[in-house]
């Protein structure tokens, strides 16, 4: 027996399944029915903006010009779409200017230029270890055995003191005691300069958080990268500081060295008084 009916809802649906399997019924699939595709455009018209064309269970839009949107419910203007990429800001301006705010961690135009990492070259003498000639050589074993020494006292060190620090890099060594070239490299959003890594370095010298290091002359040179439009100019910034002891014995040197000439003074002067008499008789 064939029982042809149209059916409606979760109900409908249920009893449509037991009909099939049990009684053979034929159910009606047409426009309405259970199972049947409407037209999605019937109750959508693309907010009055563009054309509908319906799809399986959906539909899609057509805009007219300067809309878009889904349902072509958003009118287009110079931030709409945003022109920004990488979750810049767009902003016009009272001339109609576009421009783009970008974060942090990226610049250009349009945003679409990730900033690169602000890399600072260090070079300083630790006075408390002795130069060797395999020094000169980055890839001797001694010169291996350094690095990694040095990298196990200052890694922890700027890890601590700065955040954004991401690595060292060691690039040369020279005489004077031993003195080392490294560049220190942070992330773009890092709020860091050449003079807060000098005086970092001089406040731990000599202390645990350098493992009781002690350092000479310091020196610290940023290069830094701004945009003049589709050039970059390069500037550099540098700062360097000497060590409070190596002050303090200069003043100490000075000190003694007026000292001396007063005291050179005063002997000349009671030489000439002594003297002096003696050619008059």
């Amino acid at each position: 027996m064939t029982d042809s009916r149209t059916l409606h809802g979760v109900n409908g649906l249920l009893i449509c399944v037991l009909l099939i399997l049990f009684n053979g019924t034929s159910v009606d699939t047409s426009e309405g029915g259970v199972g049947g595709d409407i037209d999605d455009c019937l109750n959508n018209n693309c907010s009055g903006n563009g054309n509908c064309s319906d799809r399986v269970n959906g539909f899609y839009c057509y805009c007219n010009d300067g809309y878009y949107g889904i349902t072509c419910d958003i009118e287009a203007g110079p931030c709409s779409p945003n022109p920004c990429e990488n979750n810049g800001t767009c902003f016009q301006d009272e001339n109609n200017l576009v421009y783009c705010n970008c974060t942090s961690e990226f610049e250009g135009e349009r945003c679409e230029s990730e900033k690169p990492p602000k890399i600072f070259t260090v070079t300083l003498t630790i006075i408390d270890r002795i130069f060797v000639d395999d020094y000169k050589d980055l890839t001797k074993s001694l010169t291996l055995g350094l690095i990694e020494d040095l990298n196990s006292i200052f890694k922890p060190f700027l890890e601590q003191n700065f955040d954004g620090f991401s690595t060292i890099v060691f690039t040369g060594f020279f005489q004077g005691s031993v003195g080392a070239i490294f560049d220190v490299i942070f992330a773009a959003t890092s709020e860091i300069n050449a003079t807060s890594i000098v005086k970092a370095f001089s406040r731990a010298n000599g202390t645990n958080q350098l493992r009781f290091v002690l350092l000479g002359t310091i020196k610290a040179v940023n290069k830094l990268h701004t945009s003049t439009g589709a050039t970059d100019s390069l500037v550099t910034e540098s700062s360097s500081e000497l060590e409070p002891w190596i002050i303090a014995l200069i003043v100490f040197l000075i000190i003694f060295a007026i000292l001396l000439v007063v005291i050179v003074i005063l002997v000349v002067s009671l030489v000439m008084d002594n003297f002096l008499p003696l050619q008059t008789l």
